[in-house]
C-alpha cells in the first residue's frame, strides 16, 4: 500500500520525484481543511523525527486517508 511505501522511503532516506497535482491539493484543501492540517502536524514531525520532506503527492495521499478515517471512525 502507499503507507508502506511511505514508511519504507522514510526509513531509507530515499528521495521521490513526484510533483503531485496542484489543483488537487487545492481541492482537498479546501473540502477536508482538518485533514489537511493534520497532514502539515504530521508532514512537520516526519521532517524532525526523520530528516525526510514527504512530497505534495504523498501529503495529499495522507491527508486523503486522514479524511477517510474521520468519515469512518468519527
Amino acid at each position: 500500500s502507499e503507507l508502506k511505501f511511505l514508511a519504507y522511503r522514510l526509513l531509507t532516506s530515499e528521495p521521490l520525484k513526484e510533483n503531485g497535482d496542484p489543483k488537487l491539493s487545492a481541492f482537498i484543501r479546501q473540502e477536508a481543511p482538518e485533514a489537511w492540517e493534520a497532514t502539515e502536524a504530521l508532514k512537520q514531525i516526519i521532517r524532525e523525527k526523520y530528516h525526510c520532506e514527504i512530497s505534495q503527492e504523498e501529503q495529499l495521499y495522507l491527508a486523503i486517508q486522514v479524511k477517510r478515517m474521520h468519515d469512518i471512525f468519527g
